[in-house]
């Protein structure tokens, strides 16, 4: 018993020493693994989350892959599943921290600030999503969100459905974005040939399609800003 109660009080001191050491000197001087040590102490509270944190990084190689693993194999390196769950969010809470704070910061969606909120949305995502704002004459949301969610290769666009939200919120233009997960930011065929058609559909109901983005890690491609693609966006010279 006395053992076990020094143990404890071991892991308490240490524990609590890490606490300090991130409040008064910030995340910055912490190696990879004891960010995951840490963290971890808000899921595990008695075992020595030092090593669990090593053994996570062997098994998946940096920081930010444990944090984009499936939960099934973060289990399958001995966590539980609410620490699995834990680890899994943290992606996930960046992206709603991001676009919170962009949301408060620039309400106006402008061709200088979309690209780097459509960076902060699609960080971490495994798989190709198909984003969408709808706004008003003056570039404020009316709406916003994913259309379409791919694998990590593709993903639809559909045409018919941002015709219809956009008809049903009243748009004035429309910007979209899609992620390519494991290629570059610069537009295949099949996204060129999407884009023309969704640009043909929106005309038709007197909706300007503005901008389609492309994020591939933290690069981006704005098509109405990169020639010859902009010219699918500039109705006059058609």
């Amino acid at each position: 018993m006395e053992q076990q109660n020094k143990k404890k009080n071991v892991h308490e001191g240490h524990r609590e020493r890490m606490r300090n050491k991130y409040v008064n000197k910030g995340i910055e001087v912490f190696e990879q693994h004891e960010i995951l040590e840490m963290l971890l102490f808000y899921a595990i509270p008695r075992k020595n989350t030092n090593d669990i944190a090593h053994r996570l990084l062997e098994a998946c190689g940096s920081l930010s892959a444990v944090f984009d693993a499936p939960i099934d194999i973060l289990m399958q390196q001995g966590l539980s599943y609410n620490a699995a769950v834990l680890l899994h969010m943290i992606p996930d809470l960046s992206r709603a921290y991001q676009s919170d704070k962009f949301d408060n910061e620039e309400k106006i969606i402008t061709d200088e600030n979309i690209g780097k909120k459509m960076v902060h949305l699609f960080a971490g995502k495994n798989e190709e999503c198909v984003y969408a704002f709808f706004l008003d004459a003056k570039g404020k949301e009316k709406y916003s969100g994913i259309i379409s969610k791919g694998d990590a290769s593709s993903a639809p666009l559909f045409s018919k459905d941002i015709v219809s939200i956009a008809a049903r919120c009243k748009a004035v233009t429309v910007i979209i974005a899609h992620n390519h997960p494991s290629g570059v930011a610069f537009p295949s065929r099949a996204d060129l040939e999407a884009t023309a058609d969704i640009a043909d559909a929106l005309d038709t109901i007197g909706i300007h399609l503005a901008d389609h983005i492309i994020v591939a890690d933290r690069d981006y491609i704005s098509l109405s800003s990169t020639p010859p693609f902009s010219r699918m966006f500039d109705y006059d010279s058609e």
